[in-house]
């Protein structure tokens, strides 16, 4: 298990920190920001720790990734309209995600779609190299 664990967290941190100065780590659903360094074997120590924590996307202007965000809106779940509706939900969140996917599938750019809880998906777009915030905003427009 160590092995995968390391191999594991040296992915992650390779494809996905750029700011080495802060994480968050969550504890009993919240996230608690920590201002110190984050390195391959902090990630590691999480791992085995079976925790959840989140990283900061920008380090002065610059992103290595880009994450869009599928939600059903929550006020129609806590309207309890979706548990009425939820196929009709699900089917709408899964074609306005097709439209964006498909787009991408076009242009040939490589993604990771990730089932994000209850009411979504995340696709993430990872670089090869840094890109600044101004780049990154105008490939999410």
């Amino acid at each position: 298990m160590k092995e995968i664990t390391t191999k594991l967290s040296i992915i992650l941190f390779n494809s996905f920190i750029i700011n080495h100065r802060y994480f968050a780590i969550q504890k009993g659903g919240l996230y608690f920001a920590r201002n110190q360094y984050i390195n391959q074997n902090t990630i590691e120590n999480i791992l085995k720790n079976k925790e959840s924590f989140l990283v900061y996307q920008e380090d002065y202007n610059y992103l290595k990734w880009i994450c869009f965000d599928f939600d059903i809106n929550k006020e129609f779940i806590d309207s309890g309209e979706f548990g009425k509706n939820k196929e009709i939900f699900y089917n709408e969140l899964i074609e306005n995600i097709q439209i964006l996917v498909s787009f991408l599938d076009q242009q040939e750019i490589d993604y990771l779609l990730e089932f994000s809880g209850n009411r979504g998906l995340h696709i993430w777009i990872l670089f090869d190299d840094k890109i600044t915030r101004q780049d990154a905003f105008i490939i999410f427009q």
